[in-house]
């Protein structure tokens, strides 16, 4: 006796393949929104760590704008003459004053390569 398999109907195998088309539809949609996501997610992290690092950056500025015409201009006196390095407490007085008038400097001093002298006077 020989058995007799059967085919399944047209409507069975046509049922069959639209649901394995639709998983495959599904699987796909999901791997590529996936895919979007963690290119969307790394996009976001560089641009907000561009943003912290520019503001960041804006602030340090801010805070160091002061200082290198300060210098500038100490540099300047002292190349001319115009500041008596050689005197420690008329150098000191004279750096007080300077910091009194530039209230963001808190700290201004000289250094004498040479010898090593230090004049720190610091603002209260």
């Amino acid at each position: 006796m020989r058995h007799r398999i059967e085919r399944p109907s047209l409507r069975i195998t046509l049922l069959t393949l639209l649901v394995g088309l639709l998983l495959v539809t599904v699987i796909s949609l999901a791997r590529v929104a996936q895919t979007s996501m963690s290119r969307i997610v790394g996009d976001m992290e560089s641009r907000l760590f561009m943003i912290g690092a520019l503001a960041i950056g804006a602030q340090v500025d801010a805070f160091f704008a002061p200082a290198p015409p300060l210098l500038e201009d100490l540099a300047d006196q002292a190349r001319r003459g115009g500041l008596h390095v050689d005197d420690p407490d008329e150098l000191s007085e004279y750096l007080v004053a300077r910091l009194r008038r530039s209230p963001s400097v808190g700290w201004l001093s000289y250094s004498d390569q040479a010898t090593g002298r230090v004049v720190q006077p610091r603002s209260r």
